[in-house]
């Protein structure tokens, strides 16, 4: 009988640390699935292009600071030509770090004025940079083979795609396949048109800040409005992207991001807008925003809310003579084309389908410095889920 107290007690030690080492990989898996790295939203400098620091001054073009460690500056690239000047007004020599991300590392080259060490990392180049005394640097990123024949992709409503425990739609699973083929297929660029995060909960950006990580092209957000379901979700967008309304060149193309995510557009982002296009007359305009400015379905009328200026933003598609415009929002994939404009909605990365007719897509645009071609890439769920397809 002793013997087999014993033996109960040495099976109850075994279990119990078994259990007790399932838990930590469980509580480990748990803090790397929904926590990840923090963003730090009440910094004065996050999202924003100029930092100062005691005697250091950062200032960049078409890019924002997210982190600063002291004399690590990590900072997110808004085109695929960031510059970046670093001016150290002390009497001494400074050392500090200065992190480039955004990039494709592979396809950029730079041009450094100071002293520099470059270091490639995914997504990101790294700077080592010695700072003479009251002396300014400068760094340029851009493309090695920069012309107006190239590819990039758009995709839209990918929200809860950051895990595969943050919603019942498969959203993780359509998004994996979209990663996987656009890794294979390595454009210029691609561009979200919004509902990236379920409801704009701090850990989901967390976990999309990681996700991003996954498609070493640059990436270009626009903000929709399951990003502020939470309210604080907006902040935690412009600390990771900045600004909500922006542009970027590549050839002879113009990009132009606009935030309609509340169903509205402001007089101050009429006049941002307007400036943005009569500066860029001369190149072939395009235009990304969240809503459609009007829902091409018969009978629905899913779109911005303020018809006015809905119906202002057409004007000025029209005056400019700017013939694409895309949007997400509907979940599924629409096309129509009014007074010369050609509207795409693609909002088929993994939020649930409006109707058994959508269906999961992204777009693969190449242009040729003339016209964009728009081919359609349906993305099928896994074998396992695709019996379940509306109910996602």
């Amino acid at each position: 009988m002793k013997e087999l107290n014993h033996t109960g007690r040495g099976r109850n030690k075994y279990f119990l640390i078994i259990n007790f080492l399932i838990a930590v990989i469980i509580i480990l898996f748990i803090y790397h699935l929904y926590l990840g790295d923090r963003i730090n939203i009440n910094t004065p400098y996050i999202g924003d292009s100029t930092y100062s620091s005691g005697q250091i001054d950062i200032l960049l073009k078409d890019g924002i600071i997210t982190n600063n460690y002291q004399t690590v500056f990590e900072t997110f690239a808004k085109s695929l030509s960031p510059v970046i000047e670093i001016k150290n007004k002390g009497d001494s020599n400074k050392n500090i770090i200065l992190v480039v991300k955004n990039i494709d590392v592979e396809n950029s080259g730079t041009e450094i004025t100071g002293k520099a060490e470059i270091k490639k990392l995914k997504n990101s180049l790294l700077f080592k940079l010695e700072l003479d005394k009251n002396s300014v640097s400068k760094i340029k990123v851009f493309p090695k083979n920069e012309n107006d024949k190239f590819v990039f992709a758009v995709i839209g409503d990918t929200r809860g795609s950051e895990s595969p425990f943050t919603n019942k739609r498969g959203s993780y699973f359509i998004y994996r396949q979209f990663e996987k083929e656009i890794n294979e297929i390595k454009p210029a660029f691609w561009i979200n048109l919004g509902d990236m995060v379920n409801s704009g909960q701090p850990y989901q950006y967390r976990r999309f800040k990681e996700q991003i990580k996954n498609i070493p092209f640059p990436f270009f957000p626009v903000i929709g409005n399951h990003e502020f379901v939470n309210p604080i979700g907006e902040k935690y967008f412009k600390a990771l992207f900045g600004n909500t309304n922006y542009s970027f060149n590549y050839g002879n193309y113009h990009f132009i991001i606009i935030d309609n995510s509340k169903g509205d557009f402001s007089k101050e982002n009429f006049d941002w807008l307007e400036k943005d296009i009569n500066e860029n007359l001369k190149k072939y305009i395009i235009v990304f925003a969240h809503m459609p400015v009007f829902d091409p379905r018969p009978g629905k009328d899913y779109a911005m809310k303020n018809k006015d200026n809905a119906w202002h933003l057409e004007e000025i598609f029209i005056k400019n003579k700017i013939k694409y415009v895309f949007a997400g929002h509907l979940h599924g994939f629409a096309y129509a084309k009014r007074k010369g404009v050609e509207y795409y909605i693609s909002a088929g990365g993994g939020a649930k389908l409006e109707t058994k007719n959508d269906f999961y897509n992204y777009l693969l645009v190449k242009a040729d410095g003339k016209k964009l071609e728009v081919e359609i890439r349906k993305l099928n769920p896994p074998f396992i889920l695709s019996g379940f397809k509306r109910y996602y």
